[in-house]
């Protein structure tokens, strides 16, 4: 079974939507790390949907649309980067589940209760470098996360992953993981 690895299109694509939300809607989701790893595991089956030219049925359709008008219309007005970026035609039901991860992020909003999520950073480099890295981490991140850990590739066979919420990893994991993974480069850029 392989790993849920967002690749860096689909992290690039994310970044790109929630800037759009807030420049145009005022809705500042850019910081939540649980909003962007929902979108990112939806925009990768949706890639290959759109690609094979299939859809994915909601079947709360109708109710999303009606009692989740205003996410529903945010999703509306995202989904030329999707269908630039994917090459294909958003439909209603695809549009709906990414308006149900709006709703979601809105519904937090709302909620004022942060959610500080566990991660993982995987590196192969050593102590001085993984500290960079942790640092750069936590100066994105410092708003939703609660522990950041480090390890290399090695004690990741034997890394206990129920404290662990995600993985940010510099390298190519080829063991299974039961956490999503994202690959990201060394140095964090903006695109990031």
């Amino acid at each position: 079974e392989n790993n849920f690895v967002i690749d860096e299109k689909i992290t690039v694509l994310v970044k790109k939507i929630l800037v759009f939300i807030y420049t145009n809607e005022n809705l500042d989701f850019r910081d939540d790390l649980e909003i962007y790893t929902i979108l990112a595991q939806h925009l990768i089956p949706l890639r290959i949907r759109m690609k094979m030219n299939s859809t994915l049925k909601n079947p709360l359709l109708e109710e999303v649309k009606s009692k989740f008008s205003y996410p529903y219309n945010i999703a509306l007005s995202i989904n030329p980067l999707i269908e630039q970026e994917f090459g294909g035609i958003m439909d209603e039901h695809e549009t709906s589940y990414i308006a149900i991860a709006i709703a979601l992020a809105i519904e937090k909003k709302k909620d004022k209760k942060r959610q500080y999520k566990n991660v993982l950073l995987v590196c192969i480099s050593g102590n001085v470098s993984s500290k960079l890295f942790e640092y750069q981490f936590k100066e994105l991140f410092s708003d939703c996360i609660n522990q950041i850990y480090v390890c290399d590739y090695a004690d990741l066979m034997n890394y206990d992953f129920e404290k662990i919420d995600y993985v940010f990893t510099t390298i190519d994991i080829d063991i299974k993981l039961p956490v999503p993974i994202y690959k990201i480069n060394y140095i964090i850029n903006e695109e990031e």
